[in-house]
């Protein structure tokens, strides 16, 4: 990258980094723009492609609805960007490792009470006895 190209690709950031501090501050014409600036819509596809589409759990719509979640949560957390401690790029880098961790720990619950109900009905003898016991007390057809 040529050091005119380097010093455009940073003043745009510098914009970006002033839209989001302005939407921070509650402006939704600086939200609006932000969301719809070409560059931060690609830096966010990039940052959802290295997180999300990564996860070896995260099957393709997962990573489609993990993007889509860090647009809505960029909307929701705005508020919280504080210009000169982060630059935009980190801030949704943050917000986009935050989804991925909450979406870990769901499927993990998810996995762990699918695992438990079933480890519960497979292999405990006394749920086993007691199902078996309830069945036969059934009435006849």
């Amino acid at each position: 990258m040529s050091d005119e190209a380097a010093a455009v690709a940073a003043n745009h950031l510098s914009a970006l980094t002033k839209l989001a501090h302005e939407a921070s501050q509650g402006s939704r014409e600086a939200l609006e723009a932000l969301l719809s600036d070409d560059t931060f819509r690609l830096k966010a596809k990039i940052i959802s492609v290295r997180i999300f589409k990564a996860m070896p759990s995260a099957a393709y719509r997962d990573a489609e609805d993990l993007e889509q979640d860090l647009y809505n949560r960029v909307i929701e957390k705005i508020h919280t960007f504080e210009q000169g401690k982060a630059a935009i790029q980190t801030w949704v880098s943050w917000l986009a490792r935050n989804i991925q961790i909450d979406h870990l720990r769901r499927q993990k619950l998810s996995d762990e009470t699918k695992n438990s109900w079933e480890s519960t009905r497979l292999v405990d003898p006394h749920a086993r006895a007691a199902l078996n016991a309830a069945v036969r007390r059934l009435p006849k057809r």
